[in-house]
């Protein structure tokens, strides 16, 4: 479940505009590839989705399963401004991670490790450490799927080949 402040774009299915509604079978502002550079409050507010209140949860569903190195999430970093700073902890799959302390007041990212993990779905929980936690993307890493072997084309023959002679053999015979 996703609660949002402000409407999502989404090409998905599901309300935008509902706080709590469910969004499936699209892509949304926190996967279009748009990483903000600079801060809410200083213009870049349209490239975030934010969350106040509540330690927001974040299912991401992939269309099959992959062996996922990393995560990373792209948040904004305000240092209180607006009761917006950055974030306590991440939590994927259970297993949580406190983010390190951002030296400055700038967006920054945050890399969660997810080597070993091997999924379709990704649940992620966002612990905020103020009123606010803004987040312009999230980006995540998988190995190259290993390619399916495929049989030689001469032994399909031959087994092939052998298949038919048994059977005209069975034919002659009855």
């Amino acid at each position: 479940m996703i609660q949002f402040q402000r409407k999502l774009l989404y090409n998905g299915t599901g309300s935008t505009t509902t706080s709590g509604a469910a969004l499936s079978g699209g892509t949304g502002d926190l996967t279009d590839g748009v990483i903000a550079t600079g801060n809410w409050n200083a213009g870049d507010a349209p490239k975030y989705v934010g969350w106040v209140i509540i330690n927001p949860t974040i299912t991401f569903t992939f269309a099959q399963s992959h062996d996922f190195t990393s995560a990373t999430f792209y948040f904004d970093d305000s240092n209180g401004a607006g009761g917006v700073s950055q974030t306590g902890s991440v939590s994927i799959n259970g297993s949580n991670r406190s983010v390190p302390t951002n030296p400055g007041s700038a967006p920054f990212s945050f890399t969660f490790d997810l080597t070993g993990t091997s999924t379709d779905t990704l649940t992620t929980q966002l612990f905020r450490s103020n009123s606010w936690v803004f987040l312009s993307e999230v980006t995540f890493d998988a190995a190259a799927p290993s390619p399916v072997p495929l049989p030689a084309a001469g032994g399909m023959l031959l087994l092939g080949l052998a298949g038919f002679g048994a059977l005209r053999r069975r034919q002659t015979r009855g």
